[in-house]
């Protein structure tokens, strides 16, 4: 787990990835069948969570190989039980540029997203 938000109505637990290379579909599957059902089994035993949703997102700077975003489609679409989303370079830079957050945008934009928008 990288990042746990805690909100009034929810908690969001995403994985983020900061690499050069697109993120590959091994990642992908370790996060869908291994660490997804961990983190949703630690959520249930927590008593300060019990009135909230749970909601999953992968982030990933330099986006996705062919097979890992076929994954992460096709577990979004069939995995009902709580909200699935994941974020490309693209997502990324609008988020950073939405929050109207000059040192953030220029932070992602040198480090992580130099070529890849």
């Amino acid at each position: 787990m990288d990042v746990l938000a805690v909100y009034s109505d929810k908690v969001v637990i995403a994985e983020c990835k900061g690499t050069k290379s697109p993120t590959e579909y091994e990642k992908i599957d370790v996060w869908i069948t291994k660490k997804i059902p961990a983190f949703k089994k630690w959520f249930e035993k927590q008593e300060l969570f019990r009135n909230k949703s749970l909601e999953f997102e992968y982030w990933s700077t330099s986006g996705y190989e062919i097979a890992a975003k076929e994954a992460l489609d096709e577990f979004k679409d069939s995995y009902t039980k709580h909200k699935v989303n994941y974020f490309g370079p693209l997502e990324i830079r609008a988020f950073a540029t939405q929050m109207k957050n000059k040192k953030l945008k220029e932070s992602l934009d040198n480090f992580f997203l130099k070529s890849k928008v």
